[in-house]
Protein backbone atom coordinates (compact mmCIF):
# COMPACT_ATOMS: atom_id res chain seq x y z
CA UNK A 1 0.00 0.00 0.00
CA UNK A 2 2.64 2.41 0.45
CA UNK A 3 3.40 3.31 -3.17
CA UNK A 4 4.05 1.42 -6.90
CA UNK A 5 7.54 0.50 -6.17
CA UNK A 6 7.15 -1.39 -3.36
CA UNK A 7 4.15 -3.52 -4.33
CA UNK A 8 6.16 -3.99 -7.76
CA UNK A 9 9.26 -5.54 -5.51
CA UNK A 10 6.60 -7.23 -3.17
CA UNK A 11 5.41 -8.94 -6.39
CA UNK A 12 8.94 -9.50 -7.56
CA UNK A 13 9.77 -11.15 -4.22
CA UNK A 14 6.22 -13.59 -4.37
CA UNK A 15 7.45 -14.38 -8.14
CA UNK A 16 10.77 -15.33 -6.99
CA UNK A 17 9.45 -17.50 -4.29
CA UNK A 18 9.17 -21.65 -3.81
CA UNK A 19 6.64 -21.40 -1.20
CA UNK A 20 4.52 -18.34 0.40
CA UNK A 21 3.91 -18.46 4.38
CA UNK A 22 1.23 -16.29 6.00
CA UNK A 23 1.08 -15.95 9.88
CA UNK A 24 -2.92 -15.40 9.61
CA UNK A 25 -5.25 -15.44 7.07
CA UNK A 26 -5.57 -11.85 7.29
CA UNK A 27 -2.59 -11.80 5.75
CA UNK A 28 -2.64 -14.32 3.26
CA UNK A 29 -5.95 -12.84 1.78
CA UNK A 30 -3.40 -10.04 1.04
CA UNK A 31 -1.04 -12.02 -0.52
CA UNK A 32 -3.37 -13.58 -2.83
CA UNK A 33 -4.72 -10.03 -4.14
CA UNK A 34 -1.27 -9.71 -5.90
CA UNK A 35 0.17 -13.25 -6.36
CA UNK A 36 -1.56 -16.21 -8.27
CA UNK A 37 0.68 -18.77 -5.47
CA UNK A 38 -1.26 -20.61 -3.01
CA UNK A 39 -0.10 -19.43 0.22
CA UNK A 40 0.56 -21.75 3.37
CA UNK A 41 -1.21 -20.13 6.91
CA UNK A 42 1.08 -21.31 10.09
CA UNK A 43 0.77 -18.79 12.53
CA UNK A 44 3.07 -17.59 15.44
CA UNK A 45 3.55 -20.18 18.43
CA UNK A 46 3.82 -19.52 21.77
CA UNK A 47 5.76 -21.65 24.22
CA UNK A 48 3.30 -22.96 26.84
CA UNK A 49 6.37 -23.49 29.52
CA UNK A 50 6.83 -19.89 29.46
CA UNK A 51 3.73 -18.17 28.91
CA UNK A 52 1.22 -20.05 31.68
CA UNK A 53 -0.62 -18.87 34.83
CA UNK A 54 1.31 -18.20 37.85
CA UNK A 55 0.65 -15.52 40.77
CA UNK A 56 3.06 -12.27 40.26
CA UNK A 57 2.36 -9.45 42.52
CA UNK A 58 1.63 -6.34 40.17
CA UNK A 59 3.66 -2.73 41.30
CA UNK A 60 0.29 -1.94 42.66
CA UNK A 61 -0.30 -4.89 45.47
CA UNK A 62 -2.76 -6.66 46.60
CA UNK A 63 -6.25 -6.53 46.25
CA UNK A 64 -6.31 -4.45 43.33
CA UNK A 65 -8.01 -5.21 39.28
CA UNK A 66 -5.57 -4.69 36.95
CA UNK A 67 -6.00 -3.99 33.05
CA UNK A 68 -3.55 -3.02 30.90
CA UNK A 69 -1.40 -3.94 27.47
CA UNK A 70 1.93 -4.79 26.56
CA UNK A 71 2.41 -2.73 23.37
CA UNK A 72 4.88 0.36 21.62
CA UNK A 73 3.17 3.35 22.73
CA UNK A 74 2.31 4.72 19.11
CA UNK A 75 -0.24 6.20 17.81
CA UNK A 76 -1.60 2.70 15.78
CA UNK A 77 -2.60 0.93 19.11
CA UNK A 78 -4.68 3.08 20.51
CA UNK A 79 -3.90 3.73 24.08
CA UNK A 80 -5.14 6.90 24.72
CA UNK A 81 -8.60 5.02 24.29
CA UNK A 82 -7.75 2.30 26.50
CA UNK A 83 -6.75 5.21 29.13
CA UNK A 84 -10.05 7.20 28.76
CA UNK A 85 -11.74 4.55 28.80
CA UNK A 86 -10.21 3.50 32.33
CA UNK A 87 -11.06 6.90 33.42
CA UNK A 88 -14.82 6.32 32.57
CA UNK A 89 -14.12 3.39 35.16
CA UNK A 90 -12.15 4.32 37.58
CA UNK A 91 -14.51 6.44 39.79
CA UNK A 92 -17.86 3.69 40.37
CA UNK A 93 -14.73 0.89 40.45
CA UNK A 94 -11.60 2.28 43.21
CA UNK A 95 -9.90 -0.91 42.79
CA UNK A 96 -9.25 -0.63 39.38
CA UNK A 97 -5.54 0.04 38.26
CA UNK A 98 -4.00 0.54 35.11
CA UNK A 99 -0.24 -0.79 33.64
CA UNK A 100 1.04 0.57 30.13
CA UNK A 101 4.12 -1.92 29.58
CA UNK A 102 6.29 -0.67 26.87
CA UNK A 103 7.77 2.24 25.44
CA UNK A 104 7.43 4.83 22.27
CA UNK A 105 7.44 7.95 20.74
CA UNK A 106 3.57 8.76 22.26
CA UNK A 107 5.20 8.29 26.00
CA UNK A 108 5.21 11.68 27.03
CA UNK A 109 1.72 12.32 25.15
CA UNK A 110 -0.31 9.45 27.57
CA UNK A 111 1.32 10.16 30.21
CA UNK A 112 0.40 13.92 29.97
CA UNK A 113 -3.09 12.66 29.04
CA UNK A 114 -3.42 10.37 32.85
CA UNK A 115 -2.27 13.32 34.45
CA UNK A 116 -4.91 15.29 33.16
CA UNK A 117 -7.44 12.94 34.05
CA UNK A 118 -6.29 12.71 37.32
CA UNK A 119 -5.34 8.95 37.23
CA UNK A 120 -1.25 9.78 38.32
CA UNK A 121 -1.87 7.22 41.12
CA UNK A 122 -3.63 4.94 39.44
CA UNK A 123 -1.63 4.24 36.25
CA UNK A 124 2.25 2.91 36.07
CA UNK A 125 4.10 3.13 32.75
CA UNK A 126 6.64 0.42 33.17
CA UNK A 127 8.52 1.77 30.21
CA UNK A 128 10.34 -0.95 28.20
CA UNK A 129 11.02 -4.66 30.00
CA UNK A 130 13.11 -7.37 29.11
CA UNK A 131 11.31 -10.07 26.56
CA UNK A 132 12.54 -12.78 29.56
CA UNK A 133 9.80 -10.79 32.02
CA UNK A 134 7.16 -10.68 30.05
CA UNK A 135 5.48 -13.07 31.07
CA UNK A 136 5.67 -11.97 34.72
CA UNK A 137 4.21 -9.27 33.35
CA UNK A 138 1.24 -10.57 31.93
CA UNK A 139 0.32 -12.45 35.16
CA UNK A 140 0.35 -9.46 36.92
CA UNK A 141 -2.95 -8.08 34.96
CA UNK A 142 -6.50 -9.38 35.05
CA UNK A 143 -7.07 -8.00 32.11
CA UNK A 144 -5.29 -7.77 28.81
CA UNK A 145 -6.38 -4.99 26.27
CA UNK A 146 -5.38 -4.70 23.05
CA UNK A 147 -7.68 -2.30 20.73
CA UNK A 148 -5.06 -1.43 17.62
CA UNK A 149 -6.39 0.33 14.82
CA UNK A 150 -4.76 -2.65 13.10
CA UNK A 151 -3.21 -5.68 13.97
CA UNK A 152 -1.70 -8.21 10.88
CA UNK A 153 -1.89 -10.90 14.04
CA UNK A 154 -1.62 -10.68 17.77
CA UNK A 155 1.11 -12.46 19.65
CA UNK A 156 0.59 -10.51 22.66
CA UNK A 157 -2.90 -11.88 22.72
CA UNK A 158 -2.26 -15.29 22.36
CA UNK A 159 0.66 -14.71 24.68
CA UNK A 160 -2.04 -13.25 27.52
CA UNK A 161 -4.27 -15.94 26.63
CA UNK A 162 -2.04 -18.51 27.28
CA UNK A 163 -1.37 -17.16 30.93
CA UNK A 164 -5.29 -17.68 31.55
CA UNK A 165 -6.03 -13.63 30.64
CA UNK A 166 -8.88 -12.77 29.54
CA UNK A 167 -8.56 -10.15 26.25
CA UNK A 168 -10.44 -7.44 24.97
CA UNK A 169 -9.90 -6.97 21.71
CA UNK A 170 -10.69 -4.41 18.94
CA UNK A 171 -12.68 -5.90 15.81
CA UNK A 172 -9.86 -5.85 12.99
CA UNK A 173 -7.82 -7.77 11.47
CA UNK A 174 -5.53 -10.77 12.85
CA UNK A 175 -7.17 -10.04 16.38
CA UNK A 176 -10.77 -11.11 15.00
CA UNK A 177 -8.67 -14.46 13.92
CA UNK A 178 -7.40 -15.39 17.20
CA UNK A 179 -10.75 -14.24 19.24
CA UNK A 180 -13.08 -16.12 16.99
CA UNK A 181 -16.19 -15.69 19.28
CA UNK A 182 -16.89 -14.52 22.83
CA UNK A 183 -16.20 -17.45 24.80
CA UNK A 184 -12.32 -16.93 23.70
CA UNK A 185 -12.84 -12.80 24.41
CA UNK A 186 -14.49 -9.28 24.32
CA UNK A 187 -14.40 -7.38 20.53
CA UNK A 188 -15.20 -3.90 20.37
CA UNK A 189 -15.17 -1.40 17.51
CA UNK A 190 -11.88 1.05 17.41
CA UNK A 191 -11.86 4.15 18.71
CA UNK A 192 -14.80 3.32 20.81
CA UNK A 193 -14.04 4.52 24.31
CA UNK A 194 -17.40 3.31 26.13
CA UNK A 195 -17.77 0.32 24.46
CA UNK A 196 -14.45 -0.80 25.78
CA UNK A 197 -14.90 0.62 29.02
CA UNK A 198 -17.94 -1.72 29.15
CA UNK A 199 -16.22 -4.48 27.56
CA UNK A 200 -13.51 -4.46 30.66
CA UNK A 201 -16.58 -3.48 33.04
CA UNK A 202 -18.16 -6.78 32.38
CA UNK A 203 -14.97 -8.80 33.00
CA UNK A 204 -14.56 -7.42 36.40
CA UNK A 205 -17.93 -7.91 37.76
CA UNK A 206 -19.20 -11.45 36.06
CA UNK A 207 -17.07 -13.84 37.47
CA UNK A 208 -18.72 -16.73 36.11
CA UNK A 209 -17.93 -14.73 32.74
CA UNK A 210 -14.06 -14.33 33.77
CA UNK A 211 -13.61 -17.69 34.67
CA UNK A 212 -14.98 -19.05 31.19
CA UNK A 213 -13.21 -16.84 28.96
CA UNK A 214 -9.71 -17.57 30.76
CA UNK A 215 -9.96 -21.09 30.55
CA UNK A 216 -11.26 -21.56 27.05
CA UNK A 217 -8.73 -19.09 26.22
CA UNK A 218 -6.17 -21.41 27.74
CA UNK A 219 -7.32 -24.23 25.76
CA UNK A 220 -7.75 -23.01 22.41
CA UNK A 221 -4.18 -21.30 22.64
CA UNK A 222 -2.85 -24.64 23.64
CA UNK A 223 -4.62 -26.31 20.29
CA UNK A 224 -4.12 -23.63 18.09
CA UNK A 225 -0.59 -21.99 19.01
CA UNK A 226 1.85 -24.28 20.49
CA UNK A 227 5.25 -22.94 18.88
CA UNK A 228 6.27 -26.97 18.84
CA UNK A 229 3.38 -27.59 16.69
CA UNK A 230 3.66 -24.55 14.68
CA UNK A 231 7.21 -24.79 13.96
CA UNK A 232 6.63 -29.07 13.08
CA UNK A 233 4.15 -27.73 10.67
CA UNK A 234 7.25 -25.05 9.50
CA UNK A 235 9.50 -28.02 9.09
CA UNK A 236 7.17 -30.15 7.22
CA UNK A 237 6.33 -27.32 4.51
CA UNK A 238 10.40 -26.99 4.03
CA UNK A 239 10.50 -31.08 3.43
CA UNK A 240 7.47 -30.99 1.24
CA UNK A 241 9.02 -28.10 -0.94
CA UNK A 242 12.37 -29.85 -0.67
CA UNK A 243 10.68 -33.03 -2.02
CA UNK A 244 8.62 -31.77 -4.85
CA UNK A 245 12.17 -29.56 -5.72
CA UNK A 246 14.61 -32.81 -5.83
CA UNK A 247 11.11 -34.56 -7.95
CA UNK A 248 11.44 -31.68 -10.44
CA UNK A 249 15.05 -31.99 -11.27
CA UNK A 250 14.80 -35.66 -11.25
CA UNK A 251 12.66 -35.35 -14.03
CA UNK A 252 14.78 -32.68 -15.34
CA UNK A 253 17.75 -35.19 -15.97
CA UNK A 254 15.70 -38.27 -17.23
CA UNK A 255 14.45 -36.38 -19.91
CA UNK A 256 17.72 -35.23 -21.17
CA UNK A 257 19.26 -38.68 -20.97
CA UNK A 258 19.28 -40.15 -24.25
CA UNK A 259 16.30 -42.89 -25.35
CA UNK A 260 18.15 -46.89 -25.67
CA UNK A 261 17.30 -48.90 -28.44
Amino acid sequence: HKNFVAKSILKYNFRSADVLCATSHVIKDYISKISIKPVSVIPFGIDPKVFKPYKHLSPFGEGHFVVGCIKSLESIYKIDVLIRAFAALEPNHPQLRLMLIGHGSQAEKLQQLAKELHLEEKVVFTGRIPFGVVADYYNMLDVLVNISEYESFGVSVIEAMACGKPVVVSNVGGLIEIVENDTLGLKVNVNAVDETAQAIERLMTDQVLYDSISENAKKHVSEKYNWENNLSDMIKLYEDTKRLEDEKELAKKVKKEPKKD
